[in-house]
C-alpha cells in the first residue's frame, strides 16, 4: 500500500482517526518517485485512468472496469494500493481533478479575452 504523508486534506475517519484524500496529482507524483508500485495489470489501468479522467470521476467502478477490461476487483483493488481507503474516494478526487482543471481553463479564457 502506498505510503500517505501528514499535512494532506482530510476527508473520513480510520479507526477515529482522519484519513487524508491523495490529489491526482500526488499520486502522479508518487508514481514518479516509484512510492507507489503497481503491477503491470494496475499500472496499465493507472495509465488509462490518468489520460480519462472523466472515467472514473463520472463512471462506477463497474463501468471503470469495463473500459479498461479488467474486473471490478481490480478497480478496487488500484484505488486502495494509490492509498485511498476505497473507490468513492479515487472518484472523489478525480472529480476534484477535472473540477480544478476546468477552473484553470476558465482562468486561461478570461486572460485571452482581456488582452
Amino acid at each position: 500500500m502506498a505510503s500517505i504523508q501528514t499535512g494532506e486534506k482530510s476527508t473520513g475517519t480510520q479507526r477515529g482517526v482522519p484519513t487524508p484524500t491523495l490529489s491526482v496529482e500526488e499520486i502522479k507524483v508518487r508514481i514518479i518517485r516509484r512510492e507507489i508500485v503497481l503491477p503491470a495489470g494496475l499500472k496499465q489501468t493507472m495509465r488509462a485512468l490518468l489520460q480519462h479522467p472523466d472515467l472514473v470521476a463520472f463512471g462506477t467502478a463497474k463501468s471503470v472496469a469495463v473500459s479498461c477490461s479488467v474486473s471490478t476487483s481490480s478497480v478496487h483493488r488500484l484505488a486502495r494500493q494509490c492509498g485511498y481507503e476505497d473507490f468513492a474516494r479515487m472518484r472523489s478526487a478525480f472529480r476534484n481533478h477535472l473540477v480544478q482543471r476546468s477552473q484553470g481553463y476558465e482562468k486561461f479564457g478570461e486572460f485571452c479575452s482581456a488582452t
